[in-house]
């Protein structure tokens, strides 16, 4: 045997609920406008690209070369998985130079030197919601 279930409500109240859902509806529209399209050189319309440019700030796209950076004596977790305790980085110009224990390499004589010691370090790993350590 199968139930069968009836909701009565009085006939005003689908009424009022859908003009409440017009209306709901009707605010989102007029509050939120699509950007503007424009045309481009073959006449096609597009949206506007981004009000920034992706990347570094234009007057440091073509910077010199900077001085290299080592972070010395810290926890390096890499992105293949190792762990180095008393771990070395050093990159130069935003390029890892060398990953590794801190022992196998010699810091560049014009490295600005940091000590991490007591710190964890996750070079080329970008996500401020990691939960590698």
């Amino acid at each position: 045997m199968t139930a069968s279930w009836t909701i009565r409500a009085p006939r005003t109240a689908g009424i009022l609920a859908s003009a409440a859902l017009a209306l709901a509806v009707a605010a989102c529209g007029s509050s939120h406008k699509a950007a503007p399209k424009h045309a481009n050189a073959d006449g096609a319309t597009q949206r506007p690209a981004l009000p920034w440019d992706p990347g570094p700030a234009p007057e440091l796209r073509n910077a010199p070369a900077t001085a290299a950076i080592a972070l010395v004596g810290g926890t390096v977790w890499t992105a293949a998985g190792q762990i180095i305790p008393n771990g070395l980085v050093v990159a130069r110009n935003g390029v890892l130079e060398y990953v590794g224990p801190g022992s196998d390499a010699a810091i560049p004589d014009d490295a600005q030197v940091f000590d991490v010691r007591g710190r964890h370090v996750t070079p080329g790993l970008i996500d401020t919601h990691s939960h590698m350590g």
